[in-house]
């Protein structure tokens, strides 16, 4: 079979000899021709070539020009080649700007190409010189985002390698940053958000439904998320309690449990004269002051400053004080429930952690953590070992001490302090 290669350049220009081309260039059943014959146009349209089409019009011998999108032209400067096809060639460039991870590389929307940093790349198939390459990007790279453009990125197969594709990535993407609410909004229930309270707290989950404190159109108290408002001071919860008051200064916390997208918060059920300081979800009561936790031991209060963390089986976490010895000693304490059983304690001031490490205080303002598995991570101080020593400010676990000032971190950081 006999091919042909442009003589000059990969763009055909001017016209052929007259009634004398009997080639064509390798495979080109992908590429737009335009037939011609003894130097004049016979088919003035775009087509594609098959085989052995590509050659011969009934008895006339026949030419054609490689053109371009909306490029039209007769046929180029081709010299004659006999014998075998050319040689295969590969396809590949350099990568810059890459900082993040994921990064993958397509030629002619196939041939993946996964990429780890910057640096030259090729990729595994090579092409018949007279085919095509288009080169482009499969999937941008992320932690952190970033968006990468090719340049020298499509063109004809000639008889090099393909060595100056030019894949270049742009700055970071830190954070897509939308607004959830806004005050004034009408959300997707028909709620009016009528406020948003700063010290209501806020919280995410693992669907991205944020949960924060707000009033209504009414001017109501209440928990909401961008979807709907959850539940409002004078609502009816599902165990049948009644929400007298909602307290936000002890923020919200929000679950992706099997129940649905729990919201966990702080304040007052209505019980009769008095209201009683407590933990709801919206499924009801999840512990109140005066419940027993063992004999002799109850919830004496549920601090409001304190903070509040819900896992994905609508477990509970808290701050407050434990009463014990019939009410002649209190002390700050935190607690779980699930609101089917009676709160648990998880550590309590003037006690020992299960490590061993002495608990001298608990900060509520710290913030408390629960996770899937029952452990829980709470602020505290405990006491330095050294005699005379003060007591350190320290994280904890419900299993023991997790870090405390002066710590020689893993990393070789000196944890100096806690803020």
């Amino acid at each position: 079979m006999n091919y042909a290669l442009n003589n000059n350049d990969p763009t055909p220009v001017g016209a052929g000899p007259q009634g004398t081309i009997d080639y064509f260039i390798g495979n080109v059943e992908q590429l737009n021709i335009v037939l011609a014959a003894g130097g004049e146009l016979i088919e003035g349209v775009w087509g594609r070539c098959k085989g052995d089409q590509c050659i011969s019009i009934g008895e006339s011998n026949i030419g054609f020009a490689i053109v371009g999108p909306n490029e039209m032209v007769t046929f180029a400067d081709f010299t004659e080649v006999t014998g075998p096809p050319p040689d295969p060639v590969t396809i590949g460039g350099t990568v810059t700007g890459l900082e993040g991870s994921g990064l993958v590389l397509q030629n002619n929307e196939s041939d993946d190409e996964p990429i780890a940093a910057d640096g030259e790349f090729t990729f595994d198939t090579p092409l018949t010189p007279g085919t095509s390459y288009n080169v482009s990007v499969k999937t941008e790279p992320s932690n952190p985002s970033q968006t990468c453009s090719v340049a020298n990125g499509s063109g004809l197969v000639l008889t090099e390698d393909v060595t100056n594709v030019a894949v270049t990535c742009g700055e970071p993407v830190l954070a897509d940053v939308f607004k959830v609410a806004a005050e004034g909004d009408t959300l997707p229930d028909t709620t009016v958000l009528k406020n948003i309270l700063l010290d209501g707290g806020v919280a995410i989950n693992l669907d991205g439904q944020v949960a924060f404190g707000g009033r209504d159109g009414n001017g109501i108290d209440a928990v909401s998320t961008q979807d709907e408002k959850v539940v409002a001071e004078g609502d009816t919860l599902d165990d049948g309690t009644i929400l007298a008051a909602f307290r936000g200064q002890g923020e919200v916390a929000i679950n992706s449990g099997q129940s649905g997208d729990r919201v966990a918060f702080h304040g007052q059920a209505e019980t009769g004269l008095t209201d009683t300081a407590a933990v709801f979800t919206q499924a009801g009561q999840v512990a109140a002051v005066g419940d027993e936790i063992s004999a002799g031991i109850t919830v004496d209060d549920i601090d409001p400053d304190g903070k509040v963390a819900i896992n994905n089986f609508d477990q509970v976490a808290f701050h407050g004080r434990v009463e014990i010895l019939g009410g002649l000693e209190k002390r700050r304490a935190v607690f779980t429930s699930d609101g089917l059983e009676e709160p648990q304690v998880v550590a309590q001031e003037a006690n020992n952690l299960p490590d061993g490490t002495p608990l001298d205080d608990i900060t509520e303002s710290g913030g408390v953590a629960i996770s899937d598995f029952d452990e829980v991570a709470f602020h505290g101080q405990t006491v330095n070992p050294e005699p005379g020593g003060d007591s350190l400010k320290a994280v904890f676990t419900s299993d023991g001490l997790a870090a405390k000032e002066g710590t020689d971190l893993d990393d070789g950081t000196i944890l100096d302090d806690f803020r």
